[in-house]
């Protein structure tokens, strides 16, 4: 059936989905009282976990009614690989690996817009109590199991297509409040996950999986 190939293809595009989901951020006006409170370095992953839950609401709203440009300006206050992009000039952290940003660029545009004209398609995320909660050099580490779940609009109800489950990274520079994320995947190679999280403690890493 029609439907059935179009699930296909979003299952196809589903990586970049996710990231576009969660790794784009929330928008401004979620964000905007962070700017504004002193910085702490007490543990707040517990305390803040409804912000975590609002990024995905608001991401997934400027997905379905906003613009590309407006992602990806909210990628640049909470994506956590954004603050890497010095280190690889010209490039995207794109399906787990750095690639060429016009590369990128292209197929992120032919993924929004596909992801848009599936507006039948609904998503919910579901989000566990934090597994692990942990300062890691400067920074705050959070990790997350959440559940992503998908449903199709069938006359009144919904009618769940598929869930997929993953870890969230949260993280958070100790002079600051403001919360980055990104999602876990066993893809990821090792010497970029050791950039990113450099001396990660090994019995946090089996939490991952």
């Amino acid at each position: 059936m029609l439907w059935q190939k179009k699930i296909k293809d979003i299952s196809k595009d589903g990586r970049m989905i996710m990231a576009l989901l969660l790794g784009m951020g929330p928008s401004t006006a979620a964000l905007a009282s962070n700017d504004h409170m002193p910085a702490t370095t007490a543990l707040r992953c517990d305390r803040d976990i409804p912000k975590f839950e609002q990024q995905f609401v608001k991401a997934l709203d400027i997905i379905r009614h906003g613009t590309l440009e407006q992602v990806r300006n909210f990628g640049k206050k909470t994506s956590y690989e954004y603050l890497f992009r010095k280190t690889h000039p010209k490039q995207r952290y794109y399906q787990y690996r750095w690639t060429a940003a016009t590369e990128a660029m292209k197929k992120t545009k032919h993924e929004f817009k596909k992801l848009q004209s599936y507006d039948y398609i609904h998503y919910h995320m579901n989000f566990a109590q934090p597994s692990a909660n942990f300062i890691l050099g400067h920074q705050e580490i959070c990790l997350i199991k959440a559940t992503r779940i998908r449903s199709m609009e069938e006359m009144a109800s919904q009618r769940e297509i598929d869930r997929k489950s993953m870890v969230i990274i949260f993280s958070r520079d100790l002079g600051t409040l403001r919360w980055r994320n990104m999602i876990y995947h066993h893809k990821m190679r090792a010497a970029d996950f050791a950039e990113f999280y450099p001396n990660f403690p090994e019995d946090k890493k089996v939490l991952l999986d």
